[in-house]
């Protein structure tokens, strides 16, 4: 397996499991050339959003369909290393790399707003009001970090993703919706693992917000490259999609949570 440049604004997690998405990914590339990785960020968004929903439906079967969702979150992980291959293919392609970038941006967004409606609405139906409250506020929240990185490059500064990244918020939550169903263990312990696990991924949220946030403090510590111009226009774009999408957020969840009290 080839070894891959590690990136220093990139998380230990994705730094960790680079090199065999790029080792996957070159081998896509050149022997499956008709697969894209918008057919990936897509699938995989359709996918994790149909068993969201499954998972308040049908809480008999929570435990396989969260290890599921899991698995399409590995796979939506995947489709930049598939775009960076192609690019190597095809450099001409950059502006449906550029496209390519802004989907997979609110598609990520979509998919963790979906995961923490379905972990507040399981908690609700177990009579959790305070895990259910966790979980909202992380998914209103999760479109956080993405916003200040946009700012930072619009402003020219290139930030890191933290110890783990934001993408593992996701795969917290991810777990939270099999640990939820902690009661094949112990039926003491399915509240407290999800409250935690939504307490962490809040957490998470919040404070490497407030990281990007200081980056863009003069002289700060937190920046760690220049941003170059390219890299400031698709910032531009992206810091749309992702406004819209956390307004979005904020009012879809604050119109589910009070439908769930007032029932």
């Amino acid at each position: 397996m080839p070894s891959e440049e590690i990136s220093p604004r990139n998380s230990t997690l994705r730094n960790t499991v680079a090199p065999y998405l790029e080792y996957l990914a070159k081998n896509v590339a050149e022997h499956a050339p008709y697969i894209t990785p918008n057919m990936i960020t897509i699938g995989a968004t359709v996918g994790s959003l149909a068993i969201d929903r499954a998972i308040v439906r049908y809480p008999e079967n929570r435990f396989g369909l969260g290890w599921l969702r899991v698995g399409l979150t590995v796979m939506d992980a995947f489709d930049g290393a598939l775009a960076r291959e192609k690019a190597k293919l095809d450099p001409n392609g950059s502006s449906t790399n550029n496209n390519g970038q802004l989907l997979d941006a609110a598609c990520d967004k979509i998919q963790e707003v979906s995961i923490a409606m379905a972990a507040a609405e399981t908690a609700y139906n177990q009579g959790d009001r305070a895990g259910a409250a966790l979980h909202i506020a992380s998914g209103i929240t999760s479109s956080w970090p993405a916003i200040m990185r946009s700012k930072n490059e619009l402003a020219g500064n290139i930030v890191g993703e933290g110890l783990w990244g934001a993408r593992t918020g996701r795969f917290i939550l991810n777990i939270n919706a099999t640990s939820i169903n902690a009661d094949r263990i112990s039926p003491n312990l399915h509240r407290p693992i999800a409250n935690v696990l939504g307490a962490m991924s809040l957490w998470q949220n919040v404070s490497n917000a407030n990281k990007r946030r200081q980056a863009l403090k003069p002289g700060s510590e937190h920046v760690i490259g220049v941003a170059d111009s390219a890299t400031a226009q698709s910032a531009s774009a992206r810091l749309k999609i992702l406004n819209a999408i956390n307004i979005g957020a904020i009012s879809y969840l604050g119109a589910r949570a009070y439908q769930k009290t007032r029932s």
